[in-house]
């Protein structure tokens, strides 16, 4: 059993309009509802984010996440986002390192094996008690139909949802595929 919260995450990447974005908010808090044994965070285009903030104060289902963020606090960084800026959004989460980088790096999709090294990677780094506490998630093509599997891993901690998170009704499939994990790692 794991002391990790299983973590899901929509990342809609440069999809969905911030009128869209409420249309979608409205169909994922009447089909999910509040979500206790997982974090649910969605992740809009930036432009989407004031629509999304809005939303959520509402219904506290998910919380919110950016695309990216620039390391600056402030300046002349044409077209880029700080750290204020978000949290001045509500923004709690921001994905860095996007999954671009398999295309341009080399990186590969390899689920378990590279979330295992990214532990021990951190156990050498602190200790094993930190590592045993750091949420790690999969990135690569979840499905509704493959999250189960991926999430029942024992070092995936969560997914981050590409396209298969711009139906909100597969993401919610997702979620509770998540959530099915969740509950039968409690009572292991």
């Amino acid at each position: 059993m794991s002391d990790r919260k299983k973590i899901i995450a929509a990342n809609w990447k440069m999809n969905l309009t911030h009128v869209e974005a409420r249309s979608y908010a409205d169909i994922l808090w009447a089909e999910v509802g509040l979500v206790n044994e997982v974090d649910v965070i969605v992740i809009p285009p930036f432009t989407a984010i004031p629509a999304l903030a809005e939303s959520l104060n509402k219904k506290p289902a998910a919380r919110l996440g950016a695309q990216n963020m620039y390391w600056e606090k402030h300046g002349a960084f044409t077209g880029e986002i700080s750290a204020a800026m978000l949290t001045a959004l509500n923004v709690d989460y921001v994905v860095i390192g996007h999954s671009e980088r398999r295309r341009l790096f080399g990186e590969t999709d390899e689920a378990q094996e590279t979330q295992a090294f990214i532990r021990s990677v951190i156990a050498s780094i602190s200790d094993q008690t930190v590592a045993a506490k750091v949420r790690i998630q999969y990135g690569g093509s979840v499905k509704p139909d493959n999250a189960k599997a991926l999430l029942q891993k024992p070092d995936i901690d969560g997914a981050l949802v590409g396209g298969a998170s711009l139906d909100p009704r597969g993401f919610v499939q997702i979620i509770r595929s998540a959530v099915a994990v969740a509950e039968q790692q409690d009572f292991r």
